[in-house]
């Protein structure tokens, strides 16, 4: 059960008493009273300023929270002297035999919570949860969990990013990172191109549109077993590769494509950004002010899925759920990243702020947040749902949150009682 009960939750009642004051015992039997159970504090023990008593003598100091105790020790608090100042161990669930040692040695009496009158019904909010504080999340105001995904948000975004060692570097990574999202959900083999071919030599080694998506269609293997040209564009396409591969001993990759409903073939994503590139063939131009509305491919891929395969409706706009993958996971990131670095600041703002203008996602990760705390509000929140789970949720590292934070405040929300 210690590992089904998230840290958060002990801090939680803890800090708001709720638990039976005449069922609290330490482990050796002695009669435990909270007059006041601290102030929590982000560093050292967890609450300091309690002031308990231990079968009538009162005592003051501080209290460490864990959840088994053996963590006291895993810790390693028995080696450090601020935690001197300890005068009990809360825990969740703890043995007769057990001990917590400070570093002089010193006995410190532990108290577990689990047998202090919690229901049965409060315990079961905690168990088999997707994050530590899910069963509490709708305890803490809206506007501190919005204030919490636009942090993470940030982080996120520095996350996917790093310190370029050129600026080649980084364009290179932007191509990689455009490709990958421009295939989805076959981002991989699109990433396996780009890496084969970098932008630079790609807009250098091809002059036109045609060109470009000969390239790219012939790279990725797509050209290979067609059937023979029925239009002149398809005689022109395959011409136009032949030439090409002979001129720069390029070889067609071995992927293994599956099929997916238009728009999402590869044939109509290649021409995509086949179309992308001829518009920008400077990615510079593309990072510095990215456009509002996406290219659409050349006549014939507005037309067809694949080759030989003429699509049930014409390609009129952009496919929008690609075109915001594509300013989520590549364009906007990187955009914003080199902005900064170039030191235009007020124009890393103004993406900044077209990236929260952007519709939320869903995935696995903003459907938790919106069942159990609130959701995200635009797609820079739901990145920082991402990362707030990845990071700081599955690590558990609550105490280091804002709303683990507000969990441990000592006042009650209105309207929490055991019982529920």
């Amino acid at each position: 059960m210690a590992a089904l009960v998230p840290e958060v939750f002990l801090h939680y009642l803890w800090s708001r008493k709720l638990f039976d004051s005449a069922s609290l015992h330490t482990v050796c039997g002695q009669r435990v009273e909270v007059l006041h159970p601290g102030t929590p504090q982000s560093a050292g023990p967890d609450f300091s300023g309690a002031i308990i008593r231990i079968e009538g003598v009162r005592w003051a100091g501080s209290v460490e929270i864990d959840r088994i105790p053996s963590e006291w020790y895993a810790h390693r608090h028995h080696e450090n002297p601020k935690y001197a100042s300890v005068i009990l161990h809360v825990v969740w669930e703890a043995e007769p035999t057990h001990r917590t040692l400070d570093w002089q040695g010193r006995a410190i009496p532990i108290l577990p919570l689990k047998s202090a009158g919690i229901p049965p019904s409060f315990q079961a909010r905690f168990s088999g949860l997707p994050f530590p504080c899910a069963g509490l999340a709708r305890e803490v105001p809206q506007e501190v969990w919005q204030e919490v995904y636009d942090f993470w948000g940030e982080q996120r975004l520095k996350a996917r990013l790093h310190i370029y060692r050129s600026e080649n570097e980084l364009m290179q990574a932007f191509w990689i990172a455009l490709a990958y999202a421009m295939g989805a959900p076959q981002g991989s083999l699109f990433q396996q191109v780009a890496e084969y071919l970098p932008w630079t030599y790609l807009t250098r080694y091809t002059n036109s549109l045609l060109e470009k998506e000969a390239t790219l269609f012939g790279l990725s293997g797509l050209l290979e077993g067609v059937g023979p040209p029925a239009a002149p564009y398809e005689q022109e396409l395959l011409s136009t590769w032949q030439y090409l591969r002979r001129k720069h001993s390029w070889q067609s990759l071995s992927l293994s494509w599956r099929p997916f409903r238009p728009p999402a073939t590869a044939w109509v994503r290649w021409s995509l950004l086949a179309a992308l590139l001829e518009q920008f063939p400077n990615p510079i131009h593309l990072l510095e002010k990215p456009p509002q509305n996406l290219p659409l491919p050349s006549p014939y891929w507005q037309r067809h899925i694949a080759w030989q395969k003429p699509a049930v409706r014409p390609l009129t706009r952009f496919p929008p759920l690609l075109h915001q993958n594509i300013f989520i996971n590549a364009l906007l990131p990187f955009s914003i990243h080199y902005l900064r670095h170039t030191g235009q600041l007020e124009a890393a703002v103004a993406q900044i702020a077209q990236f929260q203008q952007l519709p939320p996602e869903n995935n696995r990760y903003t459907r938790l947040y919106a069942r159990y705390a609130y959701p995200g509000r635009n797609a820079w929140q739901t990145q920082g749902q991402i990362q707030l789970y990845r990071i700081a949720c599955q690590s558990q590292s609550c105490l280091s949150c804002a709303v683990g934070n507000y969990l441990r405040r000592s006042e009650p929300h209105s309207g929490t009682h055991l019982s529920e």
